[in-house]
């Protein structure tokens, strides 16, 4: 099943917030196909403008933004 998560981040030397929209599938075995999507600046799409190194780190964060939701799934799941 496909899901995106939106989430915001810092990046640059500025430690500038940006606001990253990531997809990623999941099935009964957990989480994969992690991609970011989408890295916006004040309105504006920079994806194209961000190094390899900050991309890694937004994939980093992008990661923990989805464990973070997963985990808050399960501590307030109500059947």
């Amino acid at each position: 099943m496909s899901n995106t998560i939106d989430f915001q981040a810092t990046t640059g030397g500025g430690s500038e917030i940006v606001q990253v929209t990531m997809s990623y599938d999941e099935d009964i075995d957990g989480i994969y196909d992690e991609s970011i999507e989408s890295v916006k600046f004040e309105g504006v799409e920079v994806i194209g403008l961000i190094s390899h190194e900050q991309f890694a780190e937004l994939e980093i964060e992008g990661c923990n933004a989805i464990n973070e939701k997963k985990i808050w799934q399960l501590e307030n799941y109500e059947p």
